[in-house]
């Protein structure tokens, strides 16, 4: 089994969203992953880390959250982690009314990925999706 496996922590103050997001984009892009799912993951990631920012309390234990990729080819999978500091908020998909301007991003990564989950650490709590990579098409008859 070939495992890729990148990882990057950015700090919540300044552009941590941007780099959070681009550093996925970059791994993938050296990975050779298909555009349309690097836009995906990307904007899953984006979700993921604007959430980590926003919603962990100043006395969390650490201001740093980070973003693990691990790609494994052999079960056509492509898993992402999102982490902070903070294991007392705990993020939940609620349906947002009409009006709202924010409220959507998990519900947002939960209709894009393959599956979605929260888990507490020791260390605070980790967002986890993952996505299936498009394998190329086996014609019938065709040489090996």
């Amino acid at each position: 089994m070939t495992v890729c496996w990148a990882q990057g922590a950015f700090s919540r103050e300044g552009q941590a969203v941007r780099a959070a997001r681009d550093f996925a984009a970059d791994v993938l892009a050296r990975w050779g992953l298909p555009e349309g799912l690097r836009d995906e993951v990307r904007m899953c990631v984006s979700e993921a880390a604007t959430n980590a920012v926003l919603h962990t309390t100043a006395t969390a234990a650490t201001t740093v959250f980070e973003v693990t990729l691990d790609l494994l080819r052999t079960e056509s999978e492509l898993r992402v982690h999102v982490g902070d500091g903070d294991p007392d908020r705990v993020p939940v998909a609620t349906r947002p009314e009409l009006e709202d301007t924010s409220g959507r991003g998990l519900l947002l990564i939960k209709s894009m990925a393959h599956d979605f989950t929260v888990t507490r650490t020791r260390r605070g709590k980790t967002v986890s999706f993952s996505f299936g990579i498009p394998q190329p098409r086996r014609i019938p008859g065709a040489a090996r």
